[in-house]
């Protein structure tokens, strides 16, 4: 008997950092190889002090490429955060090819966060949910974006840059967002944490904003520790998104050396200008159904500039509305998912509408 405990107990301790929490964010990126052929780039910034064997454990990612598919990407680089030599990035790569043109969410999902997050209790709880939406109908690929810093200064200025290192000259804007979970599957729809608060909520002093020059601004941090943030990056064609990247990642806020500055007033991130960019002022409203084509469920995001209230029709091809939401008062956005099975297969319309007029989109039900 006492064997059999030493070696249950010997078993334990070499899974214990294989179960490590040293997640700390990433980003998931498409590259166009010819039609409708991409390369799939999920990047995973990791916590190599407190999880080197989880790390080398890191071999292969599932990605849920939209379209109903799921694949492994297997791990192809690794290399050190320039602002700190305890954060690593890793890169895991893979093709897939899309049987036809459309909107697809590009997911995956992540256990062992990090733990000890101020603005989001039970941090290590909380799994990892990246997402990019990639529009297939035209020649495209999400842009390749900087990493996202790992460390501010205490009582100091912090800026990241948010322009990207290589686009196709389309349009880009950026915005703040709470950070996503998923809903229940191996592939889930994206949807909001609502136990996340902005790094300014924490010690309820200062700003978090998107300047004009496209930098992400805190001005200032107040207490040490690992703070959580989120950026959602939109690409524009002509007045249309053609993608959308989920950006995350954690940052530590250490006492160093620099320029101490005196902290504003607090100002929480809702009420500050969360979206900056050069985005095509004449767009009022933006509207996104996916996946598209579908074989039952679909999610429709709704974005505006202003707020409004926003009325959702899902339509056959007889004009009747077989679906529909309201919302009760005025938002910025708004996200919501149709199960569209019951109606059978064939063609929708989706009619978004607003006080500056509406939108129409289609999707499919296979």
């Amino acid at each position: 008997m006492k064997t059999i405990y030493t070696l249950l107990f010997s078993l334990l301790i070499i899974a214990l950092p294989l179960r490590a929490s040293h997640i700390l964010g990433g980003e998931i990126q498409a590259i166009q190889l010819n039609n409708q052929n991409y390369k799939i780039v999920v990047k995973l910034a990791m916590d190599q002090i407190n999880g080197a064997s989880a790390i080398n454990a890191e071999n292969s990612v599932l990605v849920c490429f939209g379209d109903g598919q799921t694949g492994t990407l297997l791990a192809t680089n690794s290399y050190t955060a320039t602002d700190d030599a305890g954060v690593i990035f890793k890169t895991f790569e893979g093709e897939h090819e899309y049987t036809s043109p459309g909107n697809y969410q590009i997911s995956v999902q992540r256990e062992n966060r990090v733990d000890g997050i101020l603005n989001l209790p039970e941090g290590d709880q909380n799994t990892l949910f990246l997402w990019t939406i990639l529009n297939t109908q035209m020649a495209n690929s999400t842009p390749q974006f900087p990493d996202l810093k790992t460390t501010a200064g205490l009582r100091q200025n912090f800026k990241q840059a948010l322009a990207p290192i290589a686009t196709e000259a389309d349009s880009l804007s950026y915005r703040i967002v709470k950070i996503s979970k998923a809903s229940p599957g191996t592939c889930g729809v994206r949807m909001i944490n609502h136990s996340y608060s902005y790094p300014n909520d924490v010690s309820k002093e200062g700003l978090f904003y998107i300047d004009r020059s496209n930098q992400l601004v805190w001005t200032a941090p107040t207490m040490e520790g690992r703070y959580l943030y989120a950026i959602v990056a939109k690409e524009w064609r002509e007045g249309v998104v053609i993608s959308e990247t989920y950006r995350e990642a954690t940052l530590t806020v250490v006492d160093g050396p620099g320029e101490v500055v005196d902290i504003p007033p607090y100002q929480p991130v809702d009420a500050n200008l969360v979206v900056a960019g050069d985005s095509n002022p004449e767009v009022e409203i933006d509207v996104l159904a996916y996946p598209n084509p579908s074989d039952d469920h679909i999610r429709v995001v709704v974005t505006s500039r202003d707020k409004l209230n926003i009325k959702i029709q899902v339509l056959n091809t007889s004009g009747q509305a077989v679906k529909q939401y309201s919302t009760s008062s005025p938002a910025f956005s708004i996200e919501k998912d149709f199960s569209l099975k019951a109606y059978g297969p064939g063609l929708y319309l989706i009619n978004v509408s607003t006080s500056l007029g509406s939108q129409t989109k289609k999707i499919v039900i296979k």
